[in-house]
């Protein structure tokens, strides 16, 4: 359908009869790679804990073979680099490693089988929301007329925020990076899934903390810890962040969850410089635990487990003129 837009029928047949192995639209296409081998909707699953590791997963064209260990085991190690380029890290005035809460999970508690029926949980719900987001009858505006514009958005937001909470749980030994790395993330949540006025909004603990409780009553029992170990992780970093202000406002109209929106929203905006943000800046230590960068976790869990909420999200946007 958006090809019909660039070339007429019998054009696009003409090129298929001539070329017959080419892609005739590969629109994005290098965006939704994670279609073909399925890597990147259990990569956020398998990286939940880290710096700790419970499995790993094997991707092959159409699936992905997923192997749990049983129990958490180190991911990354203090001892000397593996590789040389891994010296550079050294240079960096702090290292976060050791700062990240890798005792959310009490295996001693945990039923054996926990961890391989979190990953068929976790499976099932990514089939649930690939067959509402893949699915062309989702994308339909007020006169059931098909929005092939708003199907391909919708695809690539899905992907690419699962790739960008995959690339978080990758850094564990580069915060700069990390958190380089949350800021579109947040960005994407806020603008798609959300529509947020900002980052700051979904960073305050009182989201985040009723988020938690809503997303955990969806989960059983049994792999309730393993699935919401990075939302409560992320909660208790939030709560830090919110402690760091050392001084009182001057504003006298100030929340503590206005502060806390006002210093995420400068904070994100610093991508483009420290420029109009200093105030809130100023009154704020600057510190951000490690686990803060688990907070899309919490927002993907939501997701996963509240199809009614997305696809109303998704039907409110094909519902909106389309852009000229």
């Amino acid at each position: 359908m958006l090809r019909l837009r660039h070339d007429t029928a019998a054009a696009i047949i003409a090129m298929s009869k001539k070329d017959p192995d080419s892609m005739m639209f590969s629109s994005s296409g290098a965006l939704l790679e994670g279609t073909v081998f399925g890597g990147v909707y259990f990569a956020p699953l398998l990286g939940n804990i880290s710096p700790t590791m419970w499995g790993f997963g094997v991707p092959r064209i159409g699936q992905v073979i997923v192997y749990s260990f049983g129990r958490q085991v180190g991911g990354r190690s203090h001892g000397a680099p593996r590789d040389l380029i891994d010296t550079l890290g050294v240079l960096a005035h702090h290292s976060s490693l050791g700062e990240f809460d890798v005792h959310s999970i009490d295996n001693t508690i945990l039923h054996k089988a926990a961890y391989s029926e979190a990953i068929d949980w976790w499976a099932t719900r990514i089939d649930r929301s690939l067959v509402d987001l893949f699915s062309p009858t989702t994308y339909t505006d007020e006169h059931d007329i098909y929005r092939p514009g708003a199907h391909q958005r919708w695809m690539l937001n899905f992907e690419q925020l699962l790739a960008r909470i995959c690339a978080i749980t990758r850094q564990p030994n580069d915060p700069a990076t990390q958190l380089m790395l949350l800021f579109p993330t947040m960005d994407i949540l806020a603008d798609s899934f959300t529509g947020s006025n900002g980052i700051g909004q979904l960073m305050t603990p009182k989201r985040i903390s009723k988020l938690i409780d809503r997303v955990s009553k969806r989960v059983p029992d049994r792999i309730e810890p393993i699935i919401m170990a990075p939302a409560r992780r992320a909660l208790a970093a939030a709560e830090q962040v919110a402690d760091e202000f050392f001084i009182p406002s001057p504003n006298p109209d100030a929340t503590p969850e206005s502060r806390i929106i006002h210093l995420w929203n400068g904070r994100r905006n610093t991508t483009h410089g420290f420029n109009n943000n200093a105030e809130i800046l100023a009154e704020h230590t600057g510190r951000l635990p490690p686990d803060i960068v688990l907070v899309p976790f919490v927002y993907l869990l939501d997701i996963l487990t509240d199809r009614q909420r997305l696809l109303e999200r998704v039907r409110r946007d094909c519902q909106r003129p389309p852009k000229p």
